[in-house]
C-alpha cells in the first residue's frame, strides 16, 4: 500500500489505508521503481500516476502486494492495502469518456440556433444542422462544429452518415416519413454529449 515515505529508508512512515484526493505531497511522497527487485513494474509514482487516471474516470484503486499467493484473497481476508476513492460520479466519467477517448468518425456542422440549444442544454435536432462529413455508424463519437469549423461539443450520434444527410436540415417530425421508421428525435442527445465551455 501508500506510505507517508519509503518505510524501507524512513522509520517514522506510516501506512495510508484511504486516500480521498491524490494531492502533490502524495506525489511527492511516492519513492522511485525497485530495480532490484526481479518482480516490480515500476514505483509508487508510477501506480499513484494510474491511480489518479482511474480515479479521474470515476474508478476506485487499491494498491495491495502483489508478490503473495492469491492476492485478491489476500485483500478480501483484510491483507494490508490502500484504497483511492473514485474522483468523480460515474455520469461523469461517462462524459469525460466521450469528450476525451473516443475517436471521432465524422463532423456535424450547426447553425448559430442550435449552438445556442447546446449551449442551453438541449440536444441536437436534424433542423439545427448545414452540413455532414464522415463515414460514421449509429453510435459512433462524432464532433460538432459551427459554420467556422469550431468545434463545440462531441458526441454519440443516432444515426449513420446516409440516414443523417437525409434528415439534417429538417423537423425531426418528418423523420418516419423520410427514413421509413420511427427513429430518434434528436441527432445527438444531450445525455450522450458533451458541449464545452
Amino acid at each position: 500500500g501508500l506510505y507517508t515515505a519509503n518505510p524501507k529508508h524512513d522509520p517514522s512512515a506510516h501506512h495510508v489505508p484511504y486516500v480521498t484526493t491524490i494531492t502533490d505531497a502524495i506525489k511527492n511522497s511516492a519513492g522511485d521503481a525497485n530495480t532490484a527487485h526481479t518482480l516490480s513494474t515500476g514505483g509508487m509514482k508510477t501506480k499513484i500516476t494510474a491511480a489518479e487516471m482511474a480515479q479521474n474516470s470515476g474508478c476506485q484503486t487499491v494498491i495491495a502486494r502483489g508478490t503473495v499467493t492469491n492476492p485478491i484473497g489476500s485483500l478480501i481476508r483484510g491483507a494490508k492495502h490502500t484504497l483511492i476513492a473514485s474522483g468523480t460520479t460515474a455520469h461523469n466519467a461517462y462524459k469525460s469518456w466521450i469528450a476525451s477517448t473516443l475517436t471521432c468518425s465524422g463532423i456535424i456542422t450547426v447553425d448559430n440556433g442550435a449552438e445556442q440549444a447546446l449551449y442551453n442544454g438541449r440536444s441536437l435536432l436534424p433542423t439545427g444542422i448545414i452540413k455532414i462529413t464522415g463515414d460514421f455508424t449509429k453510435g459512433d463519437a462524432v464532433q460538432v462544429v459551427t459554420a467556422d469549423g469550431t468545434e463545440i461539443a462531441r458526441g454519440l450520434t443516432n444515426y449513420n452518415t446516409t440516414d443523417s444527410q437525409k434528415i439534417m436540415g429538417k423537423n425531426s417530425k418528418h423523420i418516419i416519413t423520410i427514413l421509413g421508421y420511427a427513429g430518434e428525435d434528436e441527432l445527438i442527445h444531450r445525455n450522450n454529449m458533451v458541449v464545452h465551455s
